[in-house]
């Protein structure tokens, strides 16, 4: 399913959400595509790179609308490897203490390292401006929840001045901007 191994651990099969078994996460130091593990809380989003588009506006002094290829011709691409790990690794420990309702019991390979590939979040806030009363950089995702009352997309945000050091900025650029490689995770948001 998706591509991933055949010994996959399902919680659920849709949304997909599973985990290796433990010991594949030994088997080599960045994390096949087929071992990743999948953690969705509504359908998996199927985005057309070419007519993807980010959309950075609020309170920038030049709000933009850039494609992957206006990305990818104007800033410079960053590759790092980076620790990815569901919040709910390792919940079937808890389930055992006490039950955690309405939650998948997870086991201790929702966790994968890969290489990621992006623009600089950091650049691109520098490209449109920020304006001086801005505190925070929110990211919208395609995602919707199915589960909230009414349903409603996914989002989060960080303070600004975490945008702007090195080493968040790139984790989230990396993981945000550019279209991931994994057809159960990790398109552009």
């Amino acid at each position: 399913m998706l591509g991933k191994r055949d010994d996959m651990i399902v919680h659920e099969p849709e949304p997909y959400n599973a985990e290796p078994p433990r010991g594949a996460l030994a088997e080599a130091p960045l994390t096949p595509v087929s071992t990743f593990y999948s953690r969705n809380h509504g359908p998996i989003q199927h985005i057309d790179a070419d007519s993807w588009r980010l959309r950075v506006d609020g309170l920038v002094e030049r709000p933009v609308e850039l494609s992957l290829t206006d990305l990818r011709g104007s800033y410079r691409e960053v590759t790092l490897v980076a620790t990815l790990q569901c919040a709910g690794n390792r919940r079937q420990g808890l389930i055992e203490v006490r039950d955690i309702a309405g939650e998948h019991p997870w086991g201790p390979a929702a966790t994968a390292t890969a290489e990621w590939t992006g623009v600089r979040l950091v650049d691109v806030l520098a490209a449109v401006g920020v304006k001086a009363e801005a505190t925070d950089v929110a990211f919208d995702a395609p995602d919707v929840s199915e589960l909230a009352e009414p349903p409603q997309g996914y989002g989060a945000s960080i303070p600004l001045f975490k945008a702007r050091r090195g080493r968040v900025n790139r984790y989230r650029a990396a993981d945000l901007i550019l279209p991931g490689r994994r057809p159960a995770r990790c398109g552009p948001v």
